[in-house]
């Protein structure tokens, strides 16, 4: 909320984002981010982020404090304990999903359940441009950020604008595909057309982009020909000297070695310029066809601390990731969750500040997970399927919390057991989990002319 200058309070507080800007000395960073004509030095800033308290409002214009104030760096009240933490000091990148729209249908794919249907849905261009540029402030892209989807390579999409930009203000920037457009002519992608594969491999060399990844999965089963394109982009990632990757998600053994052959072949040698990354396959989205929770965990709250962050990535993460609505979160399989706040209603310096005071975050901070999950997810456990992997426990645990918290705030009170079942039955179709016997029952009940199928 914007302050009149008249009623600017005399002393003012450092934010949570203002004491981690101080924290990893980001001044340049926020200085670059302050219009010109509020007439602010190096030192001004310094004296700003380095003070608990902010009393000498004579030496600082008050349209600077109204700024600084606006922006979530400055607040009136004194911060409690819980908000006086650094909730996001281990943040180095960010993983930006940009859509969930593709032009492929992986039986892998996490984001399956959620996919849109029809035209591709994109983040807001300035939403992003704006979110990377206080990122890159509070520190949180020093590694650098992703710019995925769904499938970022398409007409309308934002893709090339963003890595231009990312890399314009120093954050460097990786973008996944999935090569549809290798060995093809006249590929559009955004507003931009280009007659070859190489001279958009080029275009990308051009415009900064870090690292090209492309997947390496069972999708080749799938989509044979595929293969052949993947292959094609990475040749042509070698001759342009663009560094690129293959994101390996346990494939088939053999599509793996005749992946390496065929490039080897390729490009008559070995890859100067590729390097593989480990990326384990989840329990989210799969195909199961079991009943109920896992046999081995019992307790699915127990079940989410096996997870390999053991849950301290809800409240100390590395990775956040913002989904195609702006939603903010901290767990890469929680595909649409948005529990830390929205780039696209705030900035991130108030999701920063919020942060420590969220109520996921402090489900997972306190280790008060066995209490919600016999309130909120044991009664209607039945809805799910086996779920035998901690990520997906974790996940489901969080995007559930989200909701409940949520319904809780709305509407002053604990959802009612219809809501709570309406809310589970939700949450299970949109991540995959949904129990095959619930599937069966409704299926039987539009045999019976009971219920409509979406």
């Amino acid at each position: 909320m914007t302050n009149s200058s008249e009623s600017l309070p005399f002393i003012l507080f450092r934010s949570a984002a203002l004491r981690q800007i101080n924290q990893l000395k980001r001044f340049s960073e926020l200085r670059s981010i302050i219009p010109a004509e509020l007439n602010i030095d190096d030192k001004q800033i310094r004296e700003i982020a380095r003070s608990p308290i902010f009393t000498d409002s004579n030496q600082i214009s008050h349209d600077l404090l109204e700024w600084f104030i606006k922006k979530g760096l400055l607040q009136r009240d004194e911060p409690k304990t819980s908000e006086a933490k650094f909730p996001f000091i281990f943040v180095t990148a960010v993983n930006i999903e940009l859509t969930y729209s593709c032009n492929l249908a992986c039986s892998h794919c996490l984001q399956a359940p959620i996919r849109p249907v029809g035209p591709s849905q994109w983040l807001d261009l300035a939403a992003v441009k704006k979110a990377l540029l206080e990122a890159k402030c509070l520190g949180l892209t020093r590694t650098g950020c992703n710019l995925t989807g769904g499938e970022t390579f398409m007409p309308h999409s934002p893709i090339l604008e963003l890595i231009a930009y990312a890399n314009n203000i120093g954050t460097p920037a990786r973008s996944n595909t999935n090569a549809w457009w290798g060995n093809r002519q006249n590929i559009k992608i955004g507003d931009m057309v280009f007659p070859t594969d190489s001279s958009l491999v080029e275009y990308l060399k051009e415009i900064g982009l870090g690292r090209l990844a492309l997947s390496l999965d069972d999708r080749y089963l799938q989509y044979p020909e595929l293969l052949e394109r993947v292959i094609r982009v990475a040749s042509l990632c070698e001759k342009q000297n663009q560094p690129y990757e293959f994101v390996i998600t346990e494939p088939n053994p053999s599509i793996r070695q005749q992946a390496i052959k065929l490039l080897h072949e390729s490009i008559g040698g070995y890859p100067r310029f590729m390097v593989s990354t480990p990326m384990e396959m989840v329990d989210v989205g799969a195909a199961k066809n079991s009943t109920g929770f896992s046999d081995q965990y019992h307790e699915i709250d127990k079940l989410a601390l096996s997870s390999p962050c053991a849950g301290k990535g809800f409240h100390r993460p590395y990775y956040l990731h913002i989904a195609p609505d702006g939603g903010v979160r901290s767990c890469l399989y929680a595909p649409a969750g948005g529990w830390l706040g929205n780039i696209s209603d705030d900035n991130f310096f108030h999701v920063l500040n919020a942060a420590a005071v969220n109520s996921v975050y402090k489900l997972f901070e306190h280790n008060e997970l066995a209490n919600f999950v016999e309130t909120f997810l044991n009664p209607w456990k039945d809805q799910y399927r086996s779920i035998g992997h901690g990520c997906a426990a974790s996940a489901l645990i969080a995007r559930l919390a989200e909701m409940v918290f949520a319904a809780t705030e709305k509407q002053g009170g604990q959802p009612s057991a219809m809501q709570m079942s309406e809310i589970h039955k939700h949450l299970s179709i949109e991540m995959g989990l949904e129990s095959p016997n619930n599937r069966q029952n409704e299926k039987l009940m539009v045999a019976q002319g009971g219920l409509k199928l979406p």
